[in-house]
């Protein structure tokens, strides 16, 4: 009977204390071998605490975290106990890959299997400001705010109220995890789109199957139709797609930046790429300036803001044009080039001023 007063006087010492909880987080620390450090630690776990100047530190990341702060809710039933987290916010993290080599670089990461015995319910969970930055000191923001409610039990995550925003993008979701084998993740939701060389994108997505490399289907309804079914590779080792897209009645002058109006009734791709860019074959139908009944047919590599044709072929009726090293791009106008071969074309047809036949 001593022993179990002991032992309970014992862990609540350790969850409800400022030195107890500091123990507990540098048994953390200890635990992860170094991974996870933290510089401050205020209040107690099961009560308000705030936690300072915290870094992560792996072989493929390196991870800071300005500022920690939770609020504590209680257990809401004792009989089947669940604790509750009324607020966690974390604000001010800086991500930075770190391109070195390591002993075990050529070992996918593989998530562990987590068991939560008891129920934890964060009914507010908030990221602020999270940036991207790389090692020669550049710096991209993320997103402004990520928010959600989480409910943890067993090896199952329920997320809700997922939301993300920032100054070029938001998403929202509802969903699950499952923390086990390959932590399967099933999430729907709806994005907008306003940046990257895009404006005025909205639709909504699935994504679904193992966290490492979930199958994902993108369906744009403004402007046009555009869907995309795809698959997101190497998600933890280095981010990486392909996708098929089938799009109609799109006018990219109301989807990209600096685009003048570009019809196109039809397109069909089959895409891969990165962070960086894309390639792939693309063979559409559509209509330009004078030019309707276009149909295109081409290899290509692009990043966000232009495209390089590797082969492109164009005809209408009985003009054809070819190109070699041709290109498009709309960083600051709509502009075009390259070494074209034209049969039977008629320049009138294009904009500006050139005239004659070829």
């Amino acid at each position: 009977g001593i022993t179990l007063v002991f032992l309970i006087v014992f862990i609540t010492g350790l969850l409800m204390t400022e030195p107890g909880s500091r123990l507990i987080l540098r048994g953390a620390t200890w635990i992860s071998g170094g991974v996870i450090h933290i510089e401050k630690v205020e209040g107690a776990l099961l009560s308000d605490l705030r936690l300072e100047e915290i870094a992560i530190s792996t072989s493929s990341m390196e991870v800071s975290i300005d500022e920690v702060e939770s609020k504590w809710g209680g257990i809401v039933n004792i009989f089947k106990p669940l604790l509750k987290i009324d607020h966690l916010a974390v604000t001010g993290v800086t991500i930075t890959p770190q391109n070195g080599q390591s002993e075990n670089s050529e070992e996918k990461i593989r998530l562990p299997d987590f068991y939560w015995p008891l129920g934890i319910a964060i009914q507010h969970i908030q990221f602020n400001d999270v940036i991207l930055a790389d090692q020669s000191g550049g710096t991209t923001q993320l997103f402004n705010t990520l928010s959600a409610n989480i409910h943890v039990l067993n090896q199952h995550i329920n997320i809700n109220e997922f939301s993300v925003d920032s100054d070029q993008y938001g998403v929202s979701a509802n969903g699950s995890i499952e923390t086990a084998g390959d932590w399967k993740v099933q999430l729907l939701g709806d994005l907008n789109l306003d940046g990257f060389g895009f404006k005025n994108v909205v639709g909504s997505y699935k994504l679904h199957g193992p966290t490492h490399s979930p199958q994902v289907h993108l369906e744009v309804t403004a402007p046009g139709s555009i869907q995309i079914e795809g698959q997101i590779l190497n998600l933890l080792d280095g981010l990486e797609w392909k996708a098929n897209l089938i799009a109609r009645s799109v006018d990219l002058h109301s989807l990209i930046l600096n685009c003048p109006k570009i019809e196109l009734h039809r397109v069909i791709a089959n895409l891969a790429g990165d962070f960086d860019g894309y390639r792939g074959d693309v063979e559409l139908d559509g209509a330009y300036a004078m030019l309707d009944d276009l149909h295109l047919e081409s290899s290509i590599v692009a990043d966000w803001m232009s495209i390089q044709f590797e082969s492109l072929h164009i005809s209408r009726k009985e003009s054809v044009a070819r190109a070699v090293d041709g290109w498009i791009s709309w960083k600051e106008i709509f502009s075009w080039g390259g070494d074209f071969e034209f049969i039977n074309f008629d320049l009138s047809t294009l904009p500006g001023d050139l005239t004659g036949k070829l």
